[in-house]
């Protein structure tokens, strides 16, 4: 075996690892070469390179791809920023990220759209893609298919939308512009006007319980349904973001079984919703605040069931950041959503040394998935000719979640306090090391813009 790879010295090797396949760990090390694996093998049969790292054993896993991140930055950077975002992702394990539209302005036209870019090259640490919203005029779909997108995110539940989503006619209108020009459809699935008639029968104003109430299961549900019956002949392909509910499931799979229907569908779920339960809202007030909200106990089973057996199809993080002030207004007052990004890995993490999943399912639905759905080639496997995008971990680190200590500008969260067992070590992105240790080593706009 030589010791170069094509006549050239690699840039990095990693020795000693133990590497996640997808059925099986390998003892093996890697070498690196311009952002790409090209050799694993057990040393001395690996390429030299100009730096070796030594990882005694640690655990080699693709680095993990997040469908569903709110990055902020441009007016609401007080809220988080292109910088913080992609720290708190390679802190947490996470190599590449797709960017959502409900920003301030909205990302819903081409223009906002190469802002976000731009601002984004200068402050990255990351891969990262960016979803649209819907343009005001859907003539302009076709010029957004152009620049990109991973998708067009539909904000059903947003009452300052200028579609009726509802309405099945321009429902359908919507769908088959995006069919037309290849662009992935994802739904927040929840209809303002059931959250709208939900608010008026209820006559507990400003309360949590009013807040679970007016978004209740039955309404996530029957969104779903009346979607799928309204759009299942249009040939398209329809992501559901953060299913909450046992009740989605048995609608989903039977859908997923006719194989007479056009419409392909996929789905997430997030680690709050497979793992905190409502009672987490009493406990935490604003500070366990989302949407969809935490459900009771008896969904957790059901939603973890269907990941597992291929129903829901992968896991996203739905990393929604707000100021620590914003959190702690009053309850009605409050923003939805929480910073998971730091988070989730070691969560999960912890469900394996528990033995609820296993290493191998971690990868399925947190990078090998979510690569495939969403058609980011490369990446998702440790495997020869893949990206270098790579974390390490060290199974045997234990700690308590802190979120004073997150990279994310959002220093709060419901897991605060929480034992985890697992942790990211060092995180790689294109064959760079870019956090070691709780340290982030990366230079602002190291990271990769993503066109779809």
């Amino acid at each position: 075996m030589s010791d170069k790879y094509n006549g050239k010295i690699c840039d990095l090797n990693l020795i000693n690892g133990k590497i996640v396949k997808d059925n099986e760990i390998i003892d093996a090390g890697i070498s690196i070469r311009e952002g790409k694996i090209v050799k694993i093998s057990k040393e001395p049969n690996i390429f030299k390179a100009d730096r070796t790292i030594n990882l005694k054993n640690k655990i080699i896993l693709p680095g993990m791809i997040d469908l569903h991140v709110h990055c902020r930055d441009l007016e609401l950077s007080y809220k988080e920023d292109f910088y913080s975002a992609t720290a708190a992702a390679i802190h947490g394990g996470v190599t590449t990220i797709l960017d959502m539209p409900n920003t301030n302005p909205p990302s819903i036209s081409v223009e906002i759209l190469n802002k976000r870019k731009k601002m984004a090259e200068k402050k990255i640490l990351c891969n990262i893609g960016f979803y649209s919203g819907l343009p005001n005029d859907l003539e302009k779909v076709k010029e957004l298919s152009k620049c990109g997108i991973f998708g067009i995110k539909l904000l059903l539940n947003n009452p300052m939308n200028a579609y009726e989503y509802h309405n099945k006619q321009i429902l359908r209108e919507i769908f088959n512009q995006c069919s037309k020009y290849g662009i992935k459809i994802l739904v927040h699935p929840e209809f303002h006007s059931f959250i709208k008639k939900q608010n008026k029968d209820n006559k507990q104003k400003n309360t949590i319980q009013n807040f679970l109430e007016k978004h209740n299961e039955k309404n996530e549900y029957l969104t779903i349904k009346k979607i799928l019956k309204y759009c299942q002949d249009i040939d398209c392909h329809l992501h559901f973001c953060h299913l909450s509910t046992s009740k989605d499931i048995d609608l989903i799979s039977k859908f997923k079984q006719n194989k007479e229907h056009k419409l392909k569908i996929s789905s997430e779920v997030t680690p709050h919703h497979l793992f905190l339960t409502q009672k987490m809202v009493f406990e935490k007030d604003s500070l366990a605040k989302m949407l969809p909200p935490l459900r009771k106990k008896n969904n957790q089973k059901s939603l973890l069931e269907a990941l597992k057996i291929g129903i829901i199809d992968v896991i996203a993080t739905d990393h929604a950041p707000h100021s620590l002030d914003e959190k702690k207004q009053a309850f009605p007052d409050a923003p939805s959503g929480i910073p998971n990004l730091e988070t989730t890995l070691p969560i999960l993490l912890t469900q394996v040394n528990k033995d609820i999943m296993s290493i191998f399912e971690v990868c399925k639905f947190y990078s090998r998935i979510p690569a495939r759905l969403f058609n980011l080639s490369n990446k998702g496997r440790v495997s020869e000719k893949f990206d270098a995008d790579l974390v390490i971990i060290d199974p045997k680190a234990e700690y308590k979640i802190n979120s004073s200590d997150f990279f994310s500008k959002a220093k709060f969260s419901p897991f605060d306090g929480l034992k985890c067992s697992g942790k990211p070590f060092m995180t790689i992105v294109q064959g760079e090391i870019k956090m070691k240790e709780d340290e982030v080593v990366a230079e602002k706009g190291s990271g990769k813009i993503l066109l779809n």
